[in-house]
């Protein structure tokens, strides 16, 4: 690992050189005059409050990654893009990827923890309480305008699931996109994709973006896993790794109206014969799809008033298979989950005598199906046949107090009422001072909570898992303090230390009888530290890195979290080498040692992925080219209670080339 940095550390230090060479100096802090401090670069946020505000007001450390960053570093996924983000990583089972931040994903999680919204809509299902991030996510990264990523409790906003931070993913409009667009790509493992879009801009204010992705991937075609050395291919799955996949979306708008639709579906073959199931069997795989219609309207008027509501209606289907050994022939297991969903939610925004902003809002969910079955094919046994629905609604408020011109302060509550569940009321808390134009210190505390999903209460699979309907909600508390600092007019400094405990946690683990249940498991700490460095040019020059610190652990053992790195390294480069807009961009996440279900250590890692980018090679061509994993790094993810394997290896070096057209 040692030397692996120290090549990146040449190609940062070369690419800093190219990036410098084509930028102008920056102005030292006393040399700016007061219009230059107003024209410091300062990012928005919609996902911190529900309203647009300048970051630095926001009560939340937010980082804003936008298309230019995404095209440049060429990420393949929402997943990509959210390894790069300073706190987070990212584990991949070979079949979903999972997200962590602040040391915490927990194994039988999938996304429940984290809030992931498109363009203000909740993404997380009714069934598993969680968010598909990786191919699996159903908006293409080309489609893509920018990602919120909100850090620290946001159910005094948004209710359940959002415990430890809020990603809102906002998608193009035409006029982002206008005309006719194709994108292609291909890469190693047999991977090709295609997007295809166009964008139409009317007279009359109207806007509609209409778009359809495709993906397909042979995957690994040899993976070695020594927990099955005895089985018929000694431990070897081949052919068994494949992706496909289908999006797509559309926007329209005109004046405050705006119609958002989108679907997706994926289908992954597992190759980790996960829940007990035959290794190397080519049929077993799993298939998700998800989709919702939403209508949002916005009004504001010159009194400082300002409406905003929506409606929507959702769909998530899931569908497992599974082969195995039965006594004398094979077996065909399918797990089946459908869910249908619609809401409403309603927001009222007032300034009051230019020194409130309260914000009021209503929000109501009817889970019309919750369904789960899981059956042996044929013979046809049935081991659950589970149909619900259930409904909850919910009341917030929020005030923003502009003390004086350098002193902010925050507060909120949330209530959330469920038809099956106890309430829960989440405050939060925000103090915000400026002590100079350029510094912002914040002083944050702040309640959430996850009500158990109705795959933790009720899902069995026989043989193999028991349910649980005791389970209560999982709260926890946090504290935080981030301080946040711009020199000259484009660098910025920021600093984050948080102290959280969760408590009641909702926890998958084996029982005495050899099967898998979730049940509250007492309480867990965390402590933190997260440093970071940017600086940007116009001409698109980046160069950011990170340093967190974290510890997450049992209070009682002190024993720290499976899956839980100590520390975490995150670069990012862009280096543009010529006007035209050729660009080198080169990012890099390390993480340190993580403990695995089996008490092993997964060894740390540096993974290192380089691209070069010409966003106008032709007037109407932009082409791309990456090398991911650029070292060829060995390197392994913690798996979960469901893998017999405590380590699921990663994909080596992979090389890939994209073109966009624009007709």
């Amino acid at each position: 690992m040692t030397g692996q940095l120290a090549r990146f550390a040449v190609l940062v230090l070369l690419g800093s050189m190219a990036t410098v060479a084509h930028a102008q100096p920056a102005a030292d802090l006393a040399d700016l005059s007061l219009e230059d401090l107003m024209n410091v670069q300062v990012e928005t946020v919609v996902g911190a409050s529900k309203y647009r505000q300048r970051v630095t007001e926001a009560p939340a450390s937010v980082t804003i990654i936008g298309a230019d960053e995404i095209a440049r570093q060429q990420y393949r996924s929402l997943a990509d893009v959210l390894r790069s983000v300073r706190g987070f990583y990212v584990t991949y089972d070979r079949n979903y990827h999972y997200i962590g931040t602040r040391g915490f994903i927990r194994p039988g999680d999938y996304n429940s923890r984290i809030l992931v919204l498109i363009d203000g809509h909740r993404l997380n299902d009714n069934i598993f309480g969680g968010a598909l991030l990786g191919q699996e996510f159903p908006v293409d990264v080309n489609l893509i305008d920018r990602i919120e990523v909100v850090r620290g409790p946001g159910s005094a906003l948004y209710g359940s699931s959002a415990m430890f931070g809020v990603v809102n993913v906002i998608t193009r409009r035409a006029a982002l996109l206008p005309g006719t667009a194709a994108s292609f790509m291909a890469a190693g493992q047999r991977t090709a994709a295609t997007t295809l879009s166009h964008g139409w801009l009317t007279r009359s204010g109207s806007s509609l973006l209409a778009a359809v992705s495709v993906y397909h991937s042979r995957g690994g075609r040899d993976l070695f896993f020594p927990e099955f050395a005895e089985s018929p291919t000694q431990g070897h799955a081949v052919n068994v790794d494949r992706t496909r996949r289908v999006n797509g979306l559309v926007n329209w708008s005109r004046g405050g109206v705006a119609i958002q639709g989108l679907y997706g579906v994926r289908e992954k073959h597992v190759p980790t014969a996960s829940f007990g199931g035959v290794f190397n069997d080519p049929d077993s795989r799993t298939v998700d799809g998800q989709g919702f219609a939403d209508i949002s309207y916005v009004r504001g008027w010159r009194n400082g008033l300002e409406l905003s509501g929506r409606a929507f209606a959702d769909h998530y289907h899931y569908s497992g298979y599974i082969t195995y050994d039965g006594d004398r022939r094979l077996v065909t297991n399918e797990d089946l989950a459908r869910g249908n969903w619609w809401g409403a939610e309603l927001r009222l925004s007032k300034r009051l005598r230019r020194r409130h902003r309260v914000t009021a809002g209503l929000e109501f969910r009817d889970d019309l199906r919750q369904l789960q079955r899981n059956f042996d094919v044929d013979p046809y046994v049935s081991y659950l046949d589970d149909a619900r629905d259930s409904d909850w609604g919910s009341l917030f408020v929020e005030d923003e107090w502009i003390v004086s011109d350098r002193v902010r302060v925050h507060l909120g509550v949330r209530r959330d009422a469920y038809s099956s569940a106890p309430a829960s009321i989440n405050p939060r808390a925000g103090l915000i001072v400026n002590p100079t134009p350029l510094t912002t210190v914040k002083v944050l505390y702040g309640e959430a909570f996850r009500a158990p999903t109705v795959y933790e209460l009720y899902w069995i699979q026989a043989d193999v898992t028991k349910s649980n309907p005791s389970l209560t909600h999982e709260e926890m508390r946090n504290t935080e303090v981030v301080l946040e600092h711009y020199v000259g007019s484009r660098w910025r400094l920021s600093a984050n230390g948080f102290l959280l405990r969760v408590r009641n946690l909702v926890d998958q683990f084996t029982d005495v009888d050899g099967l898998l249940t979730y049940r509250n498991r007492g309480a867990v700490d965390g402590s933190g530290v997260e440093l970071e460095i940017e600086r940007r040019w116009g001409n698109g020059g980046l160069v950011r890195a990170s340093q967190t610190l974290q510890r997450s652990r049992n209070p009682l053992t002190g024993e720290a979290l499976t899956n839980s790195p100590r520390a975490l390294f995150q670069t990012s480069l862009s280096a543009p080498l010529h006007a035209n807009g050729v660009a080198v961009s080169v990012n890099l996440q390390a993480l340190s040692g993580r403990t695995t279900l089996a008490g092993t250590v997964a060894p740390a890692y540096a993974v290192t992925n380089l691209s070069i980018t010409a966003p106008r090679l032709l007037p109407r061509l932009e082409f791309g080219a990456s090398i991911w994993n650029l070292f060829d790094h060995v390197y392994a993810d913690p798996g979960s209670e469901e893998h017999r394997q405590a380590l699921i290896p990663q994909d080596g070096r992979v090389i890939g080339v994209n073109a966009r057209i624009r007709f």
